[in-house]
């Protein structure tokens, strides 16, 4: 009898110990995968970034993204937040854009709001909003949304009611 109060308390820890690493895991892949498709967009390489966006998406992004390189030229680009739902299904990131336009070197701002989804175990892209700013660079109006403080980016826009933050940045 005094083994198996040794024993429980052992396994308890190895099967609490597995679902924080699995839980770790899915974040961590996450962010790579929202890292890793906003740097192949950044640079133009639209159909590598279309890799990792989801199936029913994905015609969409492509036409959506079809100009930058020739048309927008992005100059940096910054995952200022990343959230995962308790369950690790679904996620939202807010990218904020820094671009010009080749013709008029002025630099524009946006901040987009992405939307993912797990799928087989690997995050794809589901879907972009632009949130602020100039909008051209998804195809919409020049100006959205009025400045605002970037306290609670899912508030008011729609946001999935996932709880905390992750704690995850770039």
């Amino acid at each position: 009898m005094l083994q198996r109060f040794t024993v429980t308390p052992l396994v308890l820890a190895l099967c609490l110990g597995g679902c924080l690493f699995q839980s770790a895991s899915s974040a961590k892949k996450l962010q790579n995968r929202v890292y890793e498709l906003n740097k192949a967009a950044r640079w133009g390489k639209i159909g590598e970034a279309s890799g990792m966006v989801d199936a029913t998406y994905r015609e969409q992004f492509l036409a959506r993204h079809a100009g930058w390189g020739p048309e927008f030229q992005i100059a940096d680009t910054d995952v200022v937040h990343l959230e995962i739902a308790p369950d690790r299904e679904q996620a939202i990131a807010m990218v904020h854009y820094q671009w010009y336009l080749p013709n008029t070197m002025t630099l524009y701002q946006t901040l987009v709001r992405q939307r993912w989804t797990r799928n087989n175990g690997e995050y794809g892209l589901i879907s972009e909003a632009v949130v602020q700013g100039d909008g051209r660079l998804l195809g919409g109006p020049q100006q959205v949304g009025a400045p605002q403080v970037m306290g609670d980016p899912m508030g008011a826009a729609g946001g999935m009611g996932m709880g905390a933050s992750s704690g995850l940045g770039y």
